[in-house]
């Protein structure tokens, strides 16, 4: 019995490593653009950084992570999928990010763009082939809509950004960001919280969360690769990257 409680809980741990890791890579993808490599590109943006020298040493260690670990990984997934079967896994997984986008609007009171959302995700879950495909892209006000996350919310609702700061593995973030980090990757499409923790429940999510990891590496790596051969502070770069990407 208890060799089979180890062997669950070590389960529910990976599977939450997987969801946090996941995440932060859908976060940082966004962060990761070719317009925002350069450090004077959002000069006029008031950044508070009390904790650079930990930032900083919280950096190096991530790079080496990003190079060491995530990077082969990548090379490998790489090699043996082509660009349309990406794409198609790479539509999959933003499609069951739904509930985060709807519920943030919600948040905000903006019913119409919530229910734009719902039509979204029903549309690409049908038509779409469980969201596979994006024929929701045709439809100008769907393409459009903004992208909406707990953060956003935050905001919307008065609480002030905070601090600039670097979490392991997890990279940028603020104090008011960084509860999202925690609540977001919790919100999965997996059943209710009844059955969260049995057998197949986990394995299936496993199976989701490794293969949204390796969708969202494909995308940021690169990128974030880019980033640190145009710069010549690559930890300035990201700071700059992750205040205008927000």
């Amino acid at each position: 019995m208890k060799i089979w409680d180890k062997h669950c809980l070590s389960k529910s741990l990976f599977v939450g490593f997987l969801s946090v890791l996941s995440f932060s890579l859908l976060s940082a993808e966004a962060y990761y653009d070719d317009s925002v490599f350069y450090e004077d590109i959002v000069s006029e943006i008031e950044i508070q950084d009390p904790l650079e020298l930990w930032n900083r040493c919280i950096f190096g260690i991530n790079d080496v992570i990003y190079q060491y670990v995530i990077g082969p990984t990548n090379k490998v997934y790489s090699d043996i999928t082509n660009e349309s079967t990406r794409e198609s896994l790479r539509n999959f997984v933003y499609n069951l990010k739904f509930p985060i986008r709807f519920l943030s609007n919600i948040a905000q009171l903006k019913a119409k763009e919530a229910f734009y959302e719902s039509l979204k995700f029903t549309l690409n879950s049908t038509v779409g082939i469980l969201g596979l495909n994006r024929p929701s892209d045709r439809f100008i006000h769907l393409a459009e809509l903004e992208e909406e996350s707990f953060d956003n919310a935050l905001a919307c609702w008065g609480v002030p950004e905070g601090p600039y700061f670097i979490i392991p593995l997890l990279g940028p973030s603020t104090l008011r960001d960084f509860p999202t980090r925690v609540i977001e990757p919790i919100i999965n499409p997996f059943g209710d919280s009844g059955n969260i923790f049995d057998s197949a429940s986990r394995e299936w999510m496993v199976t989701f969360y490794l293969s949204e990891f390796l969708v969202l590496s494909s995308e940021m790596l690169p990128r974030y690769d880019l980033m640190k051969s145009a710069s010549l502070d690559p930890y300035i770069s990201l700071r700059t990257a992750y205040y205008q990407g927000r």
